[in-house]
């Protein structure tokens, strides 16, 4: 067997192959003095936090005061305003939300409910107070409506209330009977018509100031009606009568051979019968 000659030799210029597969480096690579070794980074001392806000604040106001510098319709307090919210806004909890918060005291608001609330019974009371004092008034304005109209209708059979007149007086309110309506005087007369053409509640009359001594001195011919339910019933033609009345002005008719008359007209409250002519 064939040896592998020795390519060694003691010359240390001598180059000697490389290791396989390096690349040919010279001896001293492997034999000199080995390099430095790469000496590590110093671990960098890490940043405070005041440090890094402040840094953050002073970047925001440089990029401010630029913006103000650009655009001169905006004043560089405005900016620099505006880099400070954005600060405050950037730096606030994503879940805070102010419109979660009652606008309101909640002692104040109780307070303004109270007045509402007292406010609202006061205008309640003062309505119902209103209102009873109006059915009270009512109340009254109709008791004394009543209490008039009982006080006429027991005057009405009250003889003291009905005057006694002249035979000169009688002939001023026969001949302007609309002057004299509601007056009371106390007549006297002779019925000269009562039958189914004035009907049951209405009759005619002479009538004069005075009782005559014949029924045939009564001249003011005049329309009596019954002012009080019932006192006609006693009454009928030929009668002579004395009655309470109260003027109630004047009354036309037709009479029975054509023509027409205008006669005094009263209502009657206390009929008596005196006599009669048939």
């Amino acid at each position: 067997m064939r040896e592998k000659p020795n390519t060694m030799s003691n010359d240390p210029t001598q180059q000697f192959p490389a290791p396989q597969g390096d690349p040919i480096q010279s001896h001293q690579s492997y034999y000199g003095t080995p390099p430095t070794p790469p000496t590590s980074p110093a671990p960098k001392k890490k940043m405070s936090r005041g440090k890094k806000w402040g840094i953050g604040i002073g970047a925001f106001l440089a990029i401010g005061l630029v913006g103000s510098l650009t655009n001169g319709d905006k004043p560089a307090t405005d900016t620099i305003t505006t880099v400070a919210d954005n600060l405050q806004s950037s730096s606030s909890p994503a879940t805070s939300d102010a419109g979660n918060f009652p606008t309101t005291d909640p002692s104040v608001q109780a307070s303004l409910d109270k007045a509402a609330a007292d406010k609202a019974g006061a205008d309640a009371k003062a309505a119902a107070d209103a209102q009873a004092k109006k059915a009270k008034a009512d109340a009254a304005a109709a008791k004394a409506d009543a209490d008039a109209k009982a006080a006429a209708e027991k005057a009405k059979t009250d003889k003291g209330t009905y005057d006694k007149i002249t035979a000169r007086q009688f002939a001023k309110v026969a001949k302007n009977p609309d002057r004299y309506i509601g007056k009371k005087y106390v007549l006297y007369g002779h019925v000269t018509q009562f039958d189914a053409a004035t009907g049951t509640t209405t009759f005619r009359a002479d009538l004069a100031s005075s009782r005559k001594s014949e029924w045939y001195d009564y001249d003011t011919n005049s329309i009596v009606d019954e002012g009080r339910a019932g006192i006609f019933d006693d009454v009928v033609q030929d009668d002579l009568v004395t009655i309470y009345v109260e003027v109630d002005g004047s009354f036309s008719y037709d009479t029975q051979v054509g023509g027409n008359t205008t006669v005094p007209r009263f209502v009657a409250n206390i009929v008596k019968v005196t006599g009669s002519t048939s």
